[in-house]
């Protein structure tokens, strides 16, 4: 979880080679209950974006983060 202008961004992090856009249950328990802007799931490859409610939710590969720490 990071907190960003009073906002809450959660960040789940897989050290794995995703292949499919799988939300874990518990992100999306925590996107329904307090739909977030957006949130997080940091793995070894996977680059996507889906919307899942009113929440953008981004795959992204690790190594993409010094990309987007202005993001965060």
């Amino acid at each position: 979880m990071i907190e960003a202008d009073q906002r809450l961004i959660p960040v789940e992090v897989k050290y794995k080679h995703l292949k499919q856009d799988k939300v874990p249950a518990p992100l999306r328990r925590f996107i329904d209950k307090y739909n977030p802007e957006q949130a997080y799931i940091i793995n070894l490859d996977l680059s996507k974006t889906l919307k899942v409610k009113k929440t953008r939710l981004f795959f992204r590969p690790f190594h993409e983060l010094r990309r987007q720490t202005a993001v965060l």
